[in-house]
């Protein structure tokens, strides 16, 4: 709706436009608010933009630390028998300097190991854990405990690159430990008699 007012100084009549009450209040009001809902979707949409820019980047730095993990579990074998090599040093040679030299290529290895993020994991007494530990014996013990670890497992950064190999109890009792049960009790009532 459209109003002609006149100036007391005898200028021209300006048109000047004023809003319909009912109408034209509803439609600005309906124009607020797709306002804000275009805000809202502008800030969701930013807020999703900048999660995907945090994500490519924490996988691009996964990709690369996943990406040696290849040639990290090819030198896993290497550095046990380097280790194993020096555990079995005979008391003899522990003064030679050839020996310490070993020992001390087996600390820089394991050095770099470690601050590539690899790092050995335990396994005797825990539970065992498909993900973690490759069962290839079993022996009279409590079920599914680990009971010796034949090769250690080793983690990239909390995942595991090499499972552990383990001996794994089968929930059998030891017959050793059966007998001397029986022979304890067998003293038993002897005594009690």
């Amino acid at each position: 709706m459209s109003k002609k007012i006149k100036n007391k100084n005898s200028e021209p009549a300006k048109e000047v436009n004023l809003p319909r009450r009912a109408e034209d209040v509803g439609a600005a009001k309906k124009e607020d608010e797709q306002i804000v809902e275009l805000k809202n979707l502008l800030q969701r949409t930013q807020a999703e933009f900048e999660n995907y820019k945090k994500r490519v980047e924490r996988e691009k730095g996964d990709f690369v630390c996943f990406a040696n993990a290849d040639i990290v579990c090819k030198l896993l074998p290497v550095f046990d028998s380097l280790e194993r090599a020096v555990l079995a040093m005979p008391e003899d040679l522990l003064g030679n300097k050839w020996a310490e030299g070993v020992k001390r290529i087996y600390e820089q290895f394991r050095g770099v190991l470690e601050k590539e993020g690899v790092e050995k994991f335990t396994s005797v007494g825990m539970t065992c854990d498909p993900s973690s530990h490759e069962a290839v014996l079993s022996k009279p013990g409590n079920k599914d405990e680990v009971l010796e670890e034949l090769e250690a497992g080793y983690k990239l950064k909390q995942r595991v690159i090499r499972p552990a190999k383990v001996v794994v109890g089968s929930g059998e009792e030891d017959k050793k430990d059966v007998k001397d049960l029986n022979d304890v009790k067998d003293i038993k009532d002897d005594i009690t008699g």
